[in-house]
């Protein structure tokens, strides 16, 4: 529509850089101008191979990925469909930048794009069947089959999907969040996704104020995960304090005779992903527990210092 070597494109055009110029707009309306003038096949041509192009320069240079990172994938986003078409491993590529870009706005608070970002990257993976609509990315459902059939064949679209849970819960829509989980729950294969996800629904709950439904799912992802009623806190409440009695023995004879220091340079690192679900599920019902069931807090305590002795920080 511009072409840059004419004399008319100085009052649209400005340049900046000699060695490696760069162009843009003057303003806004002249590039919407410019932009109505170009058939949808040329817009999405455009689109995809300045995309395209960002791409490969940043691909040599980090630093021009971090300082144009939404960029670059707006112009994919907007030939999403064209994407879609591209030879697998590019499309792969692209969605990897887009999972960047995602996790960027993510950071900063901008929830809105990144569900944008995470519903295209969904599309590109076979998540979702039409192209998302950034006019109603928070009106979106799953499909259970689509999901089912998706997760069974590449770990990142389970991924995709608690991200896409995840942003539900940012942006403030519960309802479909925990319907998202509760899908996840039915399509998860193994212990440690429904731990994982059962835990997920627990921080919903504790951070609605939902303090028994947040208990319930707390003491079903720790069964789920092989943990016995001695820790649940399921004993009758006048039994409470002599259980809280022997974990407190139980502690001192595992520390002995190291201080703080000691324990704080000798326990090791924990590794152990199940250990982690646990450690993450009692550190997310002990505030709950402060709140709600305050004579909880010295039995919750005790298990959460015996697990680290024992396994790990």
């Amino acid at each position: 529509v511009i072409r840059l070597e004419d004399r008319s494109s100085r009052n649209a055009v400005s340049k900046s850089g000699n060695v490696f110029p760069t162009y843009a707009f003057v303003h806004d309306r002249v590039q919407q101008v410019a932009h109505e003038f170009l058939t949808l096949e040329e817009k999405l041509s455009t689109h995809l191979r300045i995309g395209h192009s960002l791409m490969e320069m940043s691909a040599s240079d980090p630093d021009m990925f971090d300082k144009r990172c939404f960029e670059l994938v707006m112009h994919f986003t907007e030939a999403i469909e064209r994407v879609e078409l591209e030879e697998f491993s590019m499309k792969i590529r692209i969605a990897e930048l887009m999972c960047l870009a995602m996790a960027k706005a993510k950071f900063v608070g901008s929830y809105t794009s990144a569900m944008y970002y995470c519903q295209c990257t969904m599309y590109l993976f076979g998540l979702l069947p039409r192209p998302p609509d950034q006019n109603k990315i928070i009106e979106v459902d799953l499909d259970q089959n689509l999901i089912e059939n998706h997760i069974r064949d590449f770990r990142t679209s389970y991924n995709l999907c608690l991200e896409f849970s995840e942003l539900q819960h940012l942006l403030g829509d519960v309802n479909r969040c925990r319907q998202t989980y509760a899908m996840l729950l039915e399509v998860s294969s193994t212990v440690s996704e429904r731990a994982n996800i059962l835990q997920c629904l627990t921080e919903i709950a504790a951070a609605k104020g939902e303090f028994p439904r947040a208990f319930q799912h707390y003491k079903e992802s720790l069964i789920l995960l092989g943990i016995g009623s001695d820790m649940l806190g399921m004993s009758e409440p006048s039994q409470q304090d002599a259980i809280n009695s022997k974990l407190h023995q139980q502690m001192l004879d595992m520390i002995g005779n190291r201080s703080i220091v000691d324990l704080a340079d000798q326990l090791p690192i924990c590794t152990d992903p199940i250990q982690l679900l646990i450690a993450r599920a009692i550190q997310t019902i002990d505030w709950v527990a402060f709140i709600s069931q305050p004579q909880m807090i010295a039995f919750i305590s005790y298990q959460a210092i015996l697990r680290a002795l024992k396994y790990g920080w």
